[in-house]
């Protein structure tokens, strides 16, 4: 009918824990391993700009003022080329 709909929840007379996705302990070691995973990317991320900033800073003083921009210049480089092999690797599965 137009209008009506199905009683749901409480409406029914339904337990709450009916209506709750039930997740069993595959799941709950899965949704673990995600967290993990998320985890363990977060921690990479900010030990590469920490790595980033340092060799920048290594750069600033083991090579000379005019030498400086063609050291950033090759390390970022290499940066971009580890990144585009990250991503192909990736599009690739």
């Amino acid at each position: 009918m137009v209008g009506v709909s199905e009683p749901t929840g409480e409406e029914s007379g339904e337990p709450a824990d009916e209506r709750a996705p039930n997740v069993g302990a595959e799941g709950v070691r899965q949704y673990l391993r995600w967290g993990a995973l998320v985890g363990f990317a977060l921690l990479a991320v900010v030990a590469s700009v920490g790595l980033y900033t340092s060799i920048g800073a290594v750069i600033d003083v083991w090579i000379g003022d005019r030498f400086q921009p063609i050291a950033r210049a090759v390390f970022n480089f290499a940066v971009l080329c580890v990144a585009a092999i990250g991503v192909a690797a990736l599009l690739r599965r």
